[in-house]
């Protein structure tokens, strides 16, 4: 028999500490892979103008890297997974802009202040 353990990590939730980058942010968390779709991301997120900054947390993985250039894009490599809560709860906005995957991890991972906030109101 295979089990199949809780998705979310304790440090993912609400409660705690919150990254600040300096002004607002847009997190995308992804292995750096041509599937993930981040240069896309980056040309989306040009056309926002200078409000809000647009931050990369993931190590490098197979294939062409993306470029992850510009004044307004900040490639924060691989972060612990106390750090990666801090920046989900300091994020205005978490981005998924993938192709296609295999579980989709940080959606769990983004929505897990909302989800346990959720579940305290009940």
């Amino acid at each position: 028999m295979k089990l199949a353990y809780p998705g979310v990590k304790e440090a993912f939730g609400p409660d705690g500490e919150r990254a600040d980058l300096g002004r607002p942010y847009a997190l995308t968390v992804a292995t750096l892979e041509p599937r993930k779709n981040l240069e896309t991301l980056v040309a989306a997120h040009r056309l926002l103008g200078d409000d809000l900054l647009l931050a990369v947390a993931g190590g490098s993985g197979w294939g062409d890297q993306p470029e992850l250039r510009g004044a307004n894009v900040v490639r924060l490599g691989f972060v612990s997974d106390e750090e990666l809560a801090r920046l989900y709860r300091g994020a205005a906005v978490a981005v998924y802009p993938s192709r296609f995957e295999g579980f989709g991890m940080p959606i769990t991972e983004a929505m897990a202040d909302l989800l346990i906030a959720l579940d305290k109101e009940r």
